[in-house]
């Protein structure tokens, strides 16, 4: 029987030295991903001998296992069948990318199915085009950007006092409401934001407020996975701030990762603006996710 546990921050050297070690183009080989998320997605981990097994639940959706971590590709059958036998879950893994997902296809054949979800692949960009802007394709964009400089002259700081916390809460409240949306994962989102902003030197994130006018207009909080890659986790900006959100792109990335060549926005969970907006700065790839069920 393994031992469950639920992750702390404290854990992050061991979670590293095990997500370290495997294709780490999506966000969610992140440790910050993981625990800044484990309530919405009741998050638990045990340790069999070399391999890290994450186990997720999200409500009304279902359960299932991440990759497991340190694995070999010949023993995924048998690993696959343990945790089954071990703890039953609706799919048999979740929210993994193509590189696991063919491995266990070609290990396991027809008794799997692959279940694309499109509305969870994960976009990436080279990170000097998003910091340049150059060039007609992002005109627009570039455009956003001037635009909010002349309006707004804004100056900008990292989230380390409590004034600025608070002022980036006042921020969130405002979104939320010009949204006028309030779900779970919205709930689970503004959680995951104050701990990230509390935890950031544990969890070894970057993060940026954007000020104009006295208040905070924008805020954004990423980290560098890996010399190569950045992930944004969380960006928000005033909706009301003509250019906001394109100069908060622009200027985290430039404040803060100019030394990786790439970076993960994550997905558009379906969302046709969001979508939009994410194909109009041009990825180099997209980062395809899938579920994986077996087949009766």
């Amino acid at each position: 029987m393994l031992t469950w546990k639920q992750p702390r921050p404290e854990d992050k050297a061991l979670f590293d030295s095990f997500l370290s070690s495997t294709v780490r183009d999506s966000y969610e080989t992140s440790f910050a991903t993981l625990y800044l998320w484990r309530k919405y997605t009741q998050l638990e981990y045990a340790i069999d001998q070399d391999l890290l097994i994450l186990y997720h639940h999200k409500q009304g959706f279902g359960s299932y296992y991440h990759p497991p971590y340190g694995y070999k590709k010949a023993d995924l059958p048998e690993i696959t069948h343990k945790l089954q036998a071990e703890r039953p879950t609706d799919f048999l893994y979740g929210e993994v990318d193509e590189h696991f997902a063919f491995e266990l296809k070609e290990m396991m054949g027809d008794s799997i199915e692959l279940i694309a979800d499109r509305d969870d692949f994960e976009y990436v960009y080279l990170v000097e085009d998003l910091i340049n802007l150059s060039g007609r394709r992002y005109h627009g964009q570039k455009n956003h950007c001037n635009t909010f400089v002349k309006l707004y002259q804004p100056t900008s700081t990292a989230i380390l006092t409590p004034q600025v916390h608070a002022d980036c809460y006042h921020l969130l409240q405002r979104w939320k409401e010009a949204k006028g949306l309030e779900d779970s994962e919205l709930i689970a989102e503004r959680c995951a934001i104050d701990e990230a902003m509390v935890l950031q030197e544990q969890l070894q994130l970057e993060s940026i407020a954007v000020y104009a006018e006295g208040r905070v207009v924008g805020f954004a909080i990423g980290e560098k996975l890996t010399e190569e890659m950045a992930v944004i986790h969380f960006e928000k900006a005033d909706p009301a701030c003509r250019g906001a959100y394109a100069y908060l792109n622009q200027h985290f990335l430039a404040t803060n990762f100019q030394q990786q060549r790439f970076v993960n926005r994550q997905e558009d969970v379906g969302d046709a603006g969001l979508r939009k907006v994410k194909t109009d700065y041009h990825p180099i790839k997209m980062v395809k996710k899938y579920y994986i069920r077996k087949v009766n």
